[in-house]
């Protein structure tokens, strides 16, 4: 949706509220000021809409907690649930402009990206693989920002989005969220968006000044170059801190060192965004491993464990962890609970859904290989559950990821071939005239 008309319609809203429900788990979504808005979500879109066009919107207060992660405690600030749709409504709209200002090297927070995306071209364990079977690369350095939040200079931020936002209102809303604190809140939908564009001053000036001498991943605040030349990387390395300073950013010691051990010398290996690296291995740090076996009994967290050892050389490690007491185990779905009203799938036929979540489940029956367990709003209904093993919706559901809900307008329909979704596949009518039209053939 473009800047300009972003404000005058409610329909990138009611995306926004709809992605912000299908993010959220099943205990988040039983909180009283997330069941208000969905109550009644075209009321409150209406009424967003019209706050935003008057200017008379105003953001909520935050809520502050501490939260411990990996031996760290992070300070976490979250806005009142309507406030999070504006933002992520905001944030929709702004995004394509802002990512223009990102490098393919950029892989953290961004859409498609990540250490264990998908896309092999976009995801960090794979990049750092093909790197490193480059013998040609001697030397590598290796930098993080500190405090990186808490550093984020809001005035300097805003600076950056002017330049690419010019809607007066737009620019208004992001003001108001931005400088509601001090520094850039944890758990904002706006804050990788914001911390990525101030990292992208840095890179771009990187990959301007040296171009393909060096090569370059950067996650987040973190980032790696490779080189054949240690010189290089040692201008590199003063050159950071300053254009970090420039950003009010300041890199934590960098070190230039060589990818490959001197003679008689212990090999240290790489070590970045959680795994170990090396010349054609890749393997888990020693806490992750800690934290694996620890896991290995809590079903609800091997989800996330499997995705992290998937893409690294564990064959051993799996080997000899045993989980829930039994071996080959591993590769099972994690069955999560969903809330909602129980349907039957012949009493859904015809009512329009809005799929916010789906899970692939084996089955124990002879007719059905395995079936969908899936999470929707219908209209009229509310939140609802509904199971099938209907082969045309596995088939459809199949091609869907999680990144491709919530999936809107979808409306259950029975025929003689059995349960589908309108329009995913091609009606008795639809094939006859394809087949006339194919071989010329007359009604």
């Amino acid at each position: 949706m473009s800047i300009s008309t972003w404000h005058n319609t409610i329909t990138g809203l009611h995306v926004a509220v709809y992605d912000s429900y299908a993010a959220k788990s099943s205990r988040q979504r039983a909180k009283r000021e997330v069941v208000e808005v969905m109550a009644d979500v075209d009321g409150f879109c209406q009424r967003k809409r019209n706050e935003l066009s008057r200017g008379t919107y105003l953001v909520g207060h935050y809520r502050h907690f501490r939260l411990r992660d990996k031996k760290k405690d992070r300070d976490i600030s979250v806005l009142p649930y309507e406030d999070r749709c504006v933002q992520n409504d905001v944030k929709d709209a702004i995004e394509p402009l802002i990512l223009r200002q990102m490098t393919d090297d950029m892989l953290g927070g961004l859409p498609g990206c990540g250490v264990l995306a998908s896309d092999k071209r976009h995801q960090v364990v794979a990049r750092m693989r093909v790197l490193l079977n480059d013998r040609s690369l001697t030397h590598y350095l290796q930098g993080d920002i500190s405090k990186f939040y808490d550093h984020v200079d809001n005035v300097i931020s805003m600076g950056l989005i002017e330049r690419k936002v010019k809607d007066k209102r737009t620019l208004a809303v992001i003001r108001q969220h931005l400088f509601n604190q001090k520094k850039l809140a944890i758990g904002d939908p706006f804050s990788h968006l914001i911390a990525n564009l101030n990292m992208s001053v840095i890179i771009r000036k990187a990959k301007e000044k040296y171009g393909k001498r060096i090569k370059l991943v950067n996650f987040a605040d973190d980032f790696i170059a490779f080189s054949r030349d240690k010189k290089t990387l040692e201008n590199l390395r003063r050159d950071m801190r300053i254009w970090a300073r420039q950003m009010c950013l300041h890199y934590k010691p960098m070190y230039v060192r060589p990818i490959d051990a001197k003679p008689g010398k212990k090999h240290q290996p790489i070590i970045f965004c959680g795994y170990q690296f090396g010349r054609g291995c890749v393997h888990l740090t020693q806490t992750t491993k800690k934290r694996y076996v620890k896991a290995r009994h809590k079903e609800r967290s091997m989800g996330s464990y499997q995705g992290i050892t998937g893409v690294a050389d564990t064959k051993h490690l799996k080997l000899k962890i045993q989980i829930n007491g039994k071996k080959g185990t591993m590769n099972e779905k994690i069955r999560r609970p969903f809330a909602g009203r129980p349907m039957k799938i012949e009493t859904m036929e015809g009512i329009s859904h809005t799929i916010v979540d789906f899970q692939k489940r084996s089955s124990n029956q002879k007719d059905c290989d395995s079936y969908y367990h899936i999470q929707a709003l219908a209209d009229g209904l509310g939140l609802i559950v509904y199971s099938t093993g209907a082969q045309k919706i596995c088939k459809y559901l199949d091609t869907k990821t999680r990144n491709d809900i919530p999936l809107r307008g979808m409306k259950i329909v029975h025929d003689w071939s059995g349960f589908y979704y309108d329009g995913t596949v091609y009606t008795d009518a639809e094939e006859e005239e394809m087949i006339r039209k194919q071989f010329n053939i007359p009604k």
